[in-house]
């Protein structure tokens, strides 16, 4: 059977397992939406230049 104290020790030491956990997650949440709105933005780029590309050829 644990002490008080050490069951108290087990606790603080789940907890902050837990709070580290959670806060990976958030940083790979973040990651994620950096890669996504810099691929969008690729992507819009890519989108613009085929549009001038398409008025240049036209002229």
């Amino acid at each position: 059977m644990l002490s008080k104290q050490d069951q108290s020790r087990e606790l603080q030491k789940r907890q902050e397992k837990e709070r580290q956990e959670a806060q990976n997650r958030h940083m790979d949440q973040l990651a994620q939406q950096i890669v996504d709105t810099r691929n969008a933005t690729i992507q819009e780029e890519r989108r613009r230049a085929q549009e001038r590309a398409q008025r240049q050829n036209r002229r």
